[in-house]
């Protein structure tokens, strides 16, 4: 986590009374991350799905850390879709019986609605820069994808075996 890293740099380099306030703070910040962390482990594993469509590359790192697979409509440019691009978003959305494509409000989503439309899913928003506040951002962005994927798969135990007779 770049806030251990940062507490080991600063320590070191700021006058020895701000050490401990910087250290306490970076030992805060960890704690925090990592019950964000564990919130968002909780809320987008375990579902029905696990593939989300999105319209930018940049989620893919998020999905892979929480297990899921992202489809992304655009690469990490943020470039015009391609036509394979939207032929595999519309083929995992029908496949994986999705219900939802994420646009960013930063990027154009004119060709997310359209896919949105054609698919007859919702269109959401996933933001990747929020209004400052990082914990609220990411927090409304888990939601989101949380909803997304449905309910807990119910996991059935298997009948124990029954003794012979």
């Amino acid at each position: 986590i770049i806030a251990s890293g940062k507490r080991r740099g600063l320590s070191a380099d700021v006058q020895a009374g701000f050490a401990a306030q910087t250290t306490r703070r970076a030992e805060a910040l960890v704690t925090m991350l990592k019950a964000l962390d564990a919130e968002a482990t909780e809320a987008l594993t375990g579902k029905e799905r696990s593939v989300v469509v999105v319209g930018h590359d940049a989620w893919r790192r998020f999905g892979d850390r929480y297990q899921l697979t992202t489809i992304a409509i655009n690469g990490l440019l943020a470039a015009e879709p391609t036509p394979a691009a939207l032929k595999a978003a519309t083929e995992a959305i029908k496949k994986h019986q999705l219900t939802t494509v994420f646009v960013e409000p930063q990027l154009s989503s004119a060709m997310s609605k359209r896919l949105a439309e054609v698919t007859g899913v919702k269109l959401a928003t996933l933001d990747p820069l929020g209004s400052g506040d990082y914990f609220a951002m990411m927090r409304a962005n888990i939601k989101a994808v949380s909803e997304s994927l449905g309910a807990r798969k119910v996991v059935t135990p298997k009948p124990a075996d029954s003794p012979a007779k």
